[in-house]
């Protein structure tokens, strides 16, 4: 009976082990199926081995179904490293190349516009710490006259360091434009404006001057660092043995005219088709009387003999000042460079 009785419980214990669906019974034993498959301890703890085998044998599979199924992607991404690669090489390329074009075609805008300032707020661009270039300061118009017809002379004035302006002048009279040209002023300067040869000026109304079409255009500090010397280099022409003679020297017989001779030579590395010169006369500080003299074809390392008469009384003349005016910004003022 003990003896049955320790099988009996042995038997029970492993019934924590059996499966679903499998039967037991005290008095028959175990039972699968419907079957007594032992009635006996040393059954029992071989069914015990069984089952324990079979239930590691589960969760072993279990886990594995799981550690699969979270592999699942590391294994796709390992498949498809090459091409998940290049779609990120592209679309990198693709990124970078927008940005690099659009941050060429604002710098384009930028140095192309006659008024960058302007542009730049057109193009929502950050402009706000440059300064807007002031506007030209003007003179009244000195008027001087001879026999034959008179001069007109004004002052522009430009105070901006880092802005050349491009612009049209008139001189006026009674609501009429006496005549009108196109000038230029460099950063800081301050320069005459002219107009020669007037002769339809009425004497008893005073002659205005006004700017119009006026643009400022910004020196480039990367291009031209040093705005002096640039312009030093280019407009280096020395003036040798300058003689003067005013009128009362009668140096025509027919009519009374100053004449003027000089030598000027082409220092610089560049030539010009054209090489206007403003002529300055001066009876001490006080400009008296003005004229210009264009010189043509005027290449480098060259001089050239200058003789020029104009009519006005000039006696009391002590200086003449000659001064080039020609706008180096433009490039279609060079005919060639030394260099070339």
């Amino acid at each position: 009976m003990e003896k049955n009785k320790k099988d009996n419980e042995e038997i029970l214990n492993a019934a924590d082990f059996l499966a679903i669906g499998d039967d037991f019974d005290e008095n028959q034993g175990v039972m699968i199926d419907g079957q007594v498959i032992s009635d006996h301890s040393e059954d029992v703890e071989q069914l015990k081995k069984e089952k324990e085998e079979q239930l590691n044998f589960e969760k072993n599979k279990y886990y594995d179904k799981k550690s699969f199924k979270r592999m699942g992607w590391g294994l796709w991404l390992a498949e498809n490293r090459k091409n998940i690669t290049k779609v990120i090489i592209v679309l990198l390329i693709a990124m970078s190349s927008f940005f690099f074009i659009y941050s060429i075609y604002n710098l384009i805008v930028y140095f192309k516009s006659d008024n960058p300032i302007e542009q730049g707020i057109n193009n929502n661009l950050v402009l706000e710490n440059k300064p807007r270039p002031v506007n030209l300061r003007l003179s009244g118009v000195t008027t001087f006259s001879s026999s034959q017809s008179d001069d007109l002379l004004a002052i522009v004035k430009n105070d901006n360091n880092n802005y050349y302006s491009i612009f049209s002048y008139c001189f006026i009279q009674a609501g009429n434009d006496l005549n009108c040209q196109e000038s230029f002023v460099f950063p800081g300067e301050e320069k005459y404006i002219f107009s020669l040869g007037i002769k339809s000026l009425d004497s008893g109304k005073s002659p205005l001057v006004e700017l119009r079409d006026v643009s400022f255009k910004r020196v480039d500090n990367k291009q031209i660092p040093d705005f002096e010397l640039f312009k030093n280099e280019r407009l280096n022409f020395p003036i040798l043995d300058l003689e003067f003679s005013p009128a009362s020297s009668k140096v025509s017989n027919v009519i009374d005219l100053n004449n003027l001779k000089f030598t000027i030579v082409n220092e610089s590395a560049y030539g010009y088709y054209e090489m206007p010169l403003n002529i300055l006369v001066y009876n001490g500080q006080t400009l008296i009387g003005v004229n210009r003299y264009i010189v043509e074809d005027f290449k480098s390392g060259q001089g050239k003999d200058i003789n020029i008469s104009w009519p006005g009384d000039l006696r009391n003349a002590n200086r003449v000042e000659i001064i080039p005016d020609i706008n180096i910004f433009l490039e279609d003022v060079y005919s060639s460079y030394k260099g070339d």
